[in-house]
């Protein structure tokens, strides 16, 4: 039987599939805006779901009961697709199909939009899709060669991390490094927490890194945990020989957060 997570990656590929051919501009905003150039509620094959589900009836509470295993499959499907329009999935598969399509390499940068105080959170681009204008500071960066998509976040988490190597034994800036490979992966389509199969945390030692405010060490293990899950955050806490997590104050966490 066809999952409503099915569906959505089908009515992903045909939306994406229109907006190539012209037939549904990449600027639409939500799943309703479809409905102004197509009929929306064909993609991921619902026609097709619905004649399988709801054939004739003798009754009219037969009738529902069928209609209402459709809708179980469809709502979920269609507010999933919308959520994934709202947060920019269209531009996102198509810059990573454009990037893809390329031989070599795929670039992915990290910037941090500058604040009054510090630097602001993380976003990641795709090739030369990155800030021109405006106060941004480049983060982190990456080349990754084309293959075994898990292999590609191994060397991303190595680029990252010699990016920032001048800082490596630092707690808050290693926290920062984790929290921009976090905004890379999300952006290259990986859902956070990793699972270990896509990419795992290697545990420091309480000797290789260097002492640092409770805060700060806070701040480090609370984006292991977002990036890597709360097992890892874990394990790390426990090799520090530190408790986590810890009730920080709301000025010290600031400091940590927003001083990058």
């Amino acid at each position: 039987m066809i999952t409503s997570d099915q569906i959505v990656e089908r009515m992903k590929v045909e939306i994406v599939a229109d907006v190539k051919a012209g037939i549904v501009p990449s600027t639409v905003t939500s799943f309703l805006d479809l409905h102004n150039y197509v009929d929306a509620n064909c993609y991921g094959g619902a026609e097709d779901i619905f004649g399988e589900f709801v054939t004739e009836s003798a009754a009219d509470h037969e009738h529902q009961a069928k209609l209402d295993i459709f809708n179980s499959l469809i709502t979920p499907a269609i507010e999933a697709t919308d959520a994934w329009i709202k947060a920019g999935g269209i531009e996102t598969a198509l810059t990573l199909e454009s990037v893809r399509a390329k031989p070599k390499v795929m670039k992915i940068t990290v910037y941090r939009p500058k604040e009054l105080i510090g630097l602001g959170a993380p976003q990641a681009f795709l090739g030369d899709d990155h800030p021109k204008q405006g106060d941004w500071y480049q983060s982190a960066k990456a080349e990754l060669l084309e293959g075994d998509p898990h292999m590609r976040l191994h060397q991303m988490g190595r680029d990252f991390l010699i990016y920032s190597m001048y800082h490596a034994r630092e707690p808050r800036f290693l926290g920062y490094a984790v929290e921009n490979f976090g905004a890379a992966c999300k952006k290259l389509g990986h859902e956070l927490p990793l699972t270990e199969t896509d990419a795992v945390w290697l545990t420091y030692t309480k000797n290789e890194l260097d002492s640092a405010p409770p805060d700060e060490q806070q701040f480090l293990l609370g984006q292991i945990a977002i990036v890597f899950g709360t097992k890892a955050a874990k394990e790390q806490s426990e090799a520090l020989g530190v408790k986590w997590p810890l009730r920080v104050g709301p000025t010290q966490l600031g400091t940590a957060t927003h001083n990058r």
